[in-house]
């Protein structure tokens, strides 16, 4: 039980539902326009680069090792809602 109160842990957990949530919105069907697409570029690479400068800078030194799995978590939730702008049920 104790695993699942690690930080690690509850972050690879939520990547693993991101995950998921891409594959949902891939196998549901994406279609872009050339507006959607890029409105959602412009907003994805505008928040993944905002988001993962603050957020390396916001983890201190002794908690170093989490500044790859959160920007791998920051690159998902990207791709996540880039591909909810093509969404289309």
């Amino acid at each position: 039980m104790r695993v699942f109160l690690q930080p690690q842990a509850g972050l690879g957990f939520f990547l693993v539902a991101h995950i998921c949530y891409v594959v949902a919105f891939l196998a549901t069907g994406v279609e872009w326009t050339r507006i959607t697409f890029l409105l959602a570029a412009v907003l994805v690479l505008a928040y993944g680069v905002t988001s993962s400068l603050v957020l390396m800078a916001g983890i201190p030194e002794d908690e170093a090792p989490l500044r790859g799995p959160v920007g791998a978590y920051t690159g998902v939730i990207c791709i996540m809602v880039a591909l909810s702008f093509g969404w289309n049920p």
